[in-house]
């Protein structure tokens, strides 16, 4: 509500407890922005998350998701208003989007994670290698991702 009454297109958040990543640099800075300014709907961009579904896009490091746990990340003008007019039922932001939005993205590899600690949201300590399985999941997702990509390639050059 805050970011909409001061009339910004975009929000930027971080969880309290974000860790960023040696992936987060200005190349990646950059690379995001570039995303958030082109001409494609978006409601959430995750600079970081635990992703459930990958597709690739046009831009080969950012990718459209379906993601829970967002650790970072940046939502439109759109998405806040969306936000602003849900009643609240203790559902995290992130459950929000993943199960109504089909305009969620996320930058590769992912910059941020969320340190090991007690969730508040989920009422439970979380253990010191829970980032491992985000990591591992991203890169598996989108290796799959490129698979299918390489596949389709293939299928089409040779029926031709």
């Amino acid at each position: 509500r805050r970011a909409l009454s001061l009339g910004a297109m975009r929000a930027l958040t971080f969880e309290d407890d974000v860790v960023l990543l040696p992936t987060f640099s200005e190349f990646a800075a950059a690379s995001a922005a570039r995303f958030l300014d082109s001409t494609e709907p978006w409601d959430i961009f995750f600079l970081g998350h635990f992703p459930r579904k990958m597709e690739l896009t046009a831009q080969p490091d950012v990718v459209r998701v379906r993601s829970m746990d967002a650790h970072a990340y940046v939502l439109s003008a759109n998405a806040m208003h969306e936000l602003c007019a849900l009643e609240y039922c203790g559902e995290q932001i992130d459950v929000h989007f993943h199960y109504r939005s089909q305009r969620a993205f996320a930058i590769y590899p992912m910059l941020a994670v969320q340190r090991p600690s007690y969730s508040d949201t989920e009422r439970l300590m979380r253990a010191e290698d829970w980032n491992q399985d985000k990591l591992e999941r991203e890169r598996l997702l989108y290796e799959g991702c490129v698979r299918r990509k390489m596949v389709q390639h293939a299928l089409a050059f040779s029926c031709r």
